[in-house]
């Protein structure tokens, strides 16, 4: 199996343009590792798997995800390499979210973070928009709401705001 391939079907936040640059940073990171490269795909895709069924994340694994976050998304203001598994850990913990839907949360991290800041969007209004784009993911305002906490977003509401806001609903 691909590199590129694993990397996707672990639905990481790496935007589309960057996604190259991602799968780059994880082989110099499995490279140095001492991973082969006829082995990296399986050992990701080991890796993976065995995070996802209840083991802790292998501060390897951890290293290489970390390296493909942070080409996957240059110049953004969302930490997500910084963040990624705090966040995915809290999504499960607080939220009882599975691992399954705790990844597919955190892969709409950069569109979470558009609509906060630049659509000024609350955690409901987004929470709305998420369910309406991914059908059955729970989505609820109060995962929204960790998710952007926990990449530094305030979502402080202005006396003004508010006004809008009820004017609106």
């Amino acid at each position: 199996m691909e590199l590129r391939k694993v990397l996707r079907q672990a639905s990481l936040p790496v935007l589309i343009e960057f996604e190259q640059e991602a799968v780059e940073k994880a082989k110099a990171a499995l490279t140095a590792l001492g991973i082969e490269e006829s082995d990296m795909s399986t050992w990701l895709a080991l890796e993976f798997e065995s995070w996802k069924t209840g083991a802790t994340a292998s501060p390897a694994f951890r290293s290489v995800v970390e390296e493909a976050l942070t080409a996957g998304a240059p110049g953004t203001s969302v930490p997500a390499a910084q963040v990624y598994f705090r966040l995915h850990s809290q999504l499960m913990k607080r939220h009882q979210l599975t691992h399954n839907e705790a990844t597919a949360v955190l892969s709409h991290m950069f569109f979470m973070h558009y609509l906060a800041t630049a659509e000024r969007m609350s955690s409901a209004r987004i929470s709305q928009v998420m369910h309406s784009r991914t059908g059955d993911l729970p989505v609820l305002w109060q995962v929204v709401a960790e998710v952007l906490r926990g990449i530094g977003v305030r979502q402080d509401l202005e006396e003004e705001r508010v006004q809008v806001l009820f004017a609106e609903d």
